[in-house]
């Protein structure tokens, strides 16, 4: 879903256990340092398919209820 932007896209390697996505003005990702970079390109997918599910639905629930996000 679009949503009237596009956002830059800052990637980390971390001490983490798994992807941490956080968008402000730009999509901030963090992930384990100990995956190759092929696991990391994955793990980044993986991670922002469900961040964009997640965000979906609570838009779905918000318009269901008759809120404005």
């Amino acid at each position: 879903m679009y949503r009237g932007r596009y956002l830059m896209l800052q990637v980390e390697s971390a001490d983490v256990e798994q992807v941490m996505i956080t968008c402000k003005s730009r999509f901030y990702i963090q992930v384990p340092q100990q995956l190759s970079k092929n696991e990391q390109q994955d793990a980044i997918e993986q991670a922002l398919i469900a961040w964009k599910r997640d965000r979906t639905l609570q838009y779905i629930q918000h318009f269901a209820q008759g809120k404005r996000i």
